[in-house]
């Protein structure tokens, strides 16, 4: 139970227990929006609201598949008054990773350069992937590509709906700058974490 998804799994399987076929679950991707506390999705519009040189990984391969908090909520009320049941992933679009890179930059404005670096140099400089201090948010082994590719057809045909990918970006860059894209954060690199790698990088 110690383990995240170990204790998924087993609330869902007590709820089961209990409630038997009167039953929602939902089984949401990367929750983003304002106010995140996690910076798992909020770290690249900030970073890319700031100038110089970004680190990202190797893209190619990889996606990205979030679904906004506002759709979410709404989502769930509605299932709640309509007496939804079972399992459904209620998850967004897949983007590619490259793509998702390309959006915030023109959301930002950022003009300077994307510098990619494989995993294996990553992982030797100490980065982790997807969240927690000294990483690099949305990164994820190749080997769980799957994760960020699933299908949200049962979300879409009960009901939910999907903000288009820079109306998040837009609102979440906005809480991003009012809340200070300075500020000590729970995911990504820091400035001087970034820099430093940025010199290793360059001095290659």
């Amino acid at each position: 139970m110690s383990e995240y998804a170990d204790a998924k799994v087993a609330a869902e399987r007590a709820s089961a227990a209990a409630l038997g076929d009167r039953l929602l679950i939902a089984r949401p991707g990367l929750i983003v929006g304002a106010g995140d506390p996690s910076d798992r999705f909020g770290y690249w519009p900030a970073r890319l609201s700031r100038s110089g040189p970004t680190l990202i990984p190797v893209a190619e391969g990889r996606f990205v598949q979030v679904i906004d908090v506002e759709d979410l909520s709404a989502w769930i009320v509605r299932a709640g008054r309509e007496g939804l049941t079972g399992a459904i992933n209620a998850v967004g679009e897949v983007h590619e990773m490259q793509g998702f890179f390309n959006a915030v930059a023109e959301t930002t404005g950022y003009i300077d350069e994307l510098v990619s670096l494989t995993d294996q140099h990553l992982l030797t400089q100490g980065v982790n992937y997807w969240a927690g201090s000294r990483s690099l948010p949305l990164w994820l082994p190749e080997t769980a590509t799957a994760f960020m590719q699933r299908s949200g057809a049962a979300y879409l045909s009960s009901g939910g709906t999907l903000s288009p990918l820079r109306e998040t970006l837009h609102r979440v860059l906005a809480d991003e700058l009012s809340r200070g894209v300075h500020r000590k954060r729970r995911s990504g690199l820091t400035a001087v974490e970034e820099a430093t790698l940025m010199q290793r990088v360059r001095s290659r």
